[in-house]
């Protein structure tokens, strides 16, 4: 679920996540299914078509919704898909200027607020 609208908000935390998924994936502490179900799917392409995200991200996106077929080839083709992936990401970062708005905790904070997570 994509709960922020600045789009280059948006834009710096998906290529982010993307960055921590790949690693995540790198070192077995989550399996491909989960990193589908959580970022890597078309429903998540189509989320950021429509909050306009660039191009060149949901690009990257894709690649990791390709990351099932590339496996059951051969580790090498995953670990360079994973590069891939890794170096999209990268890429697109290095374009981007630091976000003026205070983002510490914006997650949370949204969370909190639509009432999805539980404070005691």
């Amino acid at each position: 679920m994509i709960l922020e609208t600045n789009v280059e908000a948006v834009e710096k935390t998906v290529a982010t996540t993307i960055l921590g998924m790949v690693e995540a994936l790198r070192v077995g502490a989550i399996g491909i299914r989960d990193a589908e179900k959580v970022f890597f799917s078309p429903a998540v392409m189509h989320s950021l078509r429509t909050l306009k995200v660039s191009d060149d991200l949901i690009e990257v996106v894709h690649l990791g919704t390709e990351l099932e077929d590339v496996i059951e080839c051969e580790s090498r083709a995953f670990e360079e898909c994973l590069n891939e992936i890794s170096i999209g990401a990268i890429a697109f970062l290095k374009t981007k200027d630091e976000l003026d708005l205070n983002y510490s905790m914006w997650l949370m904070d949204k969370m909190m607020r639509k009432g999805e997570l539980a404070v005691e």
